[in-house]
């Protein structure tokens, strides 16, 4: 099993956003929160040049990633460092120079076990995790587990994952924590990846998650 450390460093992380899509999050417990939490963390991982990854669900039937998620990652990543963005984004045909927001197609629970995703977070070379999405106690926590057993280390952010059921979050959040994984928040994952107020994002973080 790996050994997290206990502070997380922005240039070996990646933020995994599972399912945010327009059929599913609005059946989300305190989803209005859920949302807010959610575009914090994407757009924050995007002013620290953390590459972002976005699973989406059986697409036909689920819908895309709602609009305020992509959306906070487009107008976030615009400043991003152009070798991160485009370790994601060189799968689109969107011009050179500007930003396009892209996922991986999965019809599995656990994102690892989508091999389009494995070879897309590979290539990313980056082994500290950041996840967030839908649902806490099925997705999120079989694609987090599955992360922690290859060795990655792993941050749930709680209170940018939700399931239907209040209760189904908790215990699923207890269980992560109990089996090793990192739960933590959105604004005390941000915080720490800056790790000091003379971080150039820091002033647009801390407007961030007001």
């Amino acid at each position: 099993m790996p050994e997290n450390s206990l502070r997380s460093a922005a240039s070996n992380a990646a933020l995994i956003v599972i399912d945010m899509q327009e059929k599913l999050t609005p059946a989300m417990h305190e989803m209005h929160h859920l949302i807010r939490r959610v575009e914090v963390l994407v757009g924050g991982c995007a002013l620290l040049n953390i590459p972002v990854l976005f699973t989406q669900q059986y697409t036909k039937g689920l819908g895309q990633t709602i609009e305020p998620v992509r959306r906070a990652y487009v107008e976030s990543a615009r400043g991003a460092d152009e070798n991160v963005r485009y370790a994601i984004d060189d799968q689109l045909t969107a011009p050179r120079g500007e930003v396009a927001f892209s996922y991986i197609e999965k019809d599995t629970f656990s994102a690892m076990d989508e091999p389009a995703f494995v070879g897309a977070l590979e290539s990313l070379k980056r082994r500290e995790v950041i996840v967030c999405g839908v649902e806490s106690h099925v997705c999120v926590m079989q694609s987090a587990q599955d992360l922690y057993a290859l060795g990655y280390t792993v941050r749930v952010a709680a209170d940018a994952t939700a399931s239907r059921r209040a209760l189904d979050h908790e215990l699923a959040c207890s269980r992560m924590a109990h089996e090793g994984i990192t739960v933590t928040t959105t604004e005390a994952l941000l915080f720490d990846l800056m790790k000091g107020s003379g971080h150039q994002a820091f002033r647009q973080i801390s407007a961030l998650v007001r």
